[in-house]
């Protein structure tokens, strides 16, 4: 389930979700990448 911050209706999708982080220079870690595929839907 995604939850949008400005009040757009939440999606729900099913499926894998591979997150890259990557320490900044000031120490905080941010996502670098984000690779998903959806899932078959039920």
């Amino acid at each position: 389930m995604v939850n949008f911050p400005d009040g757009k209706p939440p999606i729900e999708v099913r499926g894998k979700i591979l997150l890259v982080p990557r320490r900044g220079k000031a120490r905080e870690w941010k996502i670098k990448q984000e690779i998903w595929n959806p899932g078959p839907q039920e």
